[in-house]
């Protein structure tokens, strides 16, 4: 009975990304977000919730440090949100939040399939 819930849910493997890739939320304006880990079906970032809420917000940008990439409009569904043992300064809580992304476009899914191989790890 209980094994169900152990299971693995994600129906795509998800690629560690590198430092330089970030997730904004639409109702932040410019605020960034590190990318942990992405797949074609979703990914997951941290951030701090006491700057960001993640109420209401159904689209997301995917963008890198370099500005040499950008995915925007990006719709998506919170499926976790767990606060980390880690903080930021000696203050800030940080929140671990995973999301599916919806139904992408044609040129959504070819970007985020190139992004896939470009900037993470293992995907190629």
């Amino acid at each position: 009975m209980g094994s169900d819930t152990s299971q693995e849910r994600r129906q795509s493997k998800r690629f560690p990304v590198g430092d330089g890739a970030f997730v904004c939320l639409t109702s932040s304006g410019r605020r960034l977000w590190h990318i942990l880990d992405i797949a074609i079906g979703g990914l997951s970032f941290r951030y701090v919730p006491a700057l960001e809420s993640m109420e209401g917000i159904s689209e997301l940008e995917i963008v890198t440090r370099d500005a040499s990439f950008s995915l925007e409009k990006v719709p998506f569904q919170t499926v976790s949100d767990i606060e980390l043992k880690d903080r930021v300064g000696n203050n800030f809580k940080l929140n671990r939040c995973g999301v599916k992304f919806g139904s992408l476009t044609q040129p959504q899914a070819a970007r985020l399939e190139g992004f896939l191989i470009r900037y993470s790890a293992g995907a190629a």
